[in-house]
């Protein structure tokens, strides 16, 4: 099976996009960026002709923030996905629909997955050395008051993101 993991961005950050093949292990199969200021038709349009490319997979995306007008116009296609919002809180759960997932579990997951190459990534992928920069550059800050965040020293960890959601969702369906 495939797991598209999809982080939404348009102006400032990149819309990214990882598939994971999952199976015993997971493999990252592609990562790709779509250029700055694609619009939002263009991205939808995009992620469903990767859907139906890759027969019976299944879309995880990022539904906070501008995920959100994504997401509609996806139902409106009639393209199915799993959305997640990212959130700072400690715990996982479905409401309404829509997983709140905290970007801790996210990370956390990311590099268990690494540290124990339970996740191989194909060499000689499009976006490998951005990607790389980005894990490189990916940190937990913990707050005076004990409370944890993550993200890239750089602007952008989109691809990050993007690995992250489709290896949540690979952990979901073992």
């Amino acid at each position: 099976m495939y797991l598209i993991g999809a982080d939404i961005g348009q102006a400032v950050d990149y819309t990214a996009l990882a598939v994971i093949e999952n199976q015993e292990s997971s493999a990252l199969r592609h990562i790709e960026r779509l250029p700055l200021g694609t619009s939002y038709p263009d991205v939808v349009t995009h992620l469903a002709g990767m859907q139906a490319q890759l027969s019976g997979s299944r879309l995880i995306l990022d539904h906070t923030g501008v995920g959100r007008p994504v997401a509609d116009m996806l139902t409106e296609k009639n393209v199915p996905f799993v959305p997640v919002s990212i959130t700072g809180g400690k715990s996982t759960r479905c409401v309404d629909g829509v997983w709140r997932v905290p970007k801790r579990t996210l990370m956390h997951g990311l590099a268990g997955a690494l540290e124990t190459e339970q996740l191989k990534i194909a060499h000689g992928l499009p976006y490998i050395d951005i990607l790389q920069a980005e894990l490189k550059d990916f940190m937990v800050s913990i707050s005076a008051a004990g409370h944890d965040s993550y993200n890239g020293k750089t602007e952008h960890d989109d691809l990050v993101i993007a690995v992250a959601l489709a290896m949540w969702r690979a952990g979901v369906e073992n």
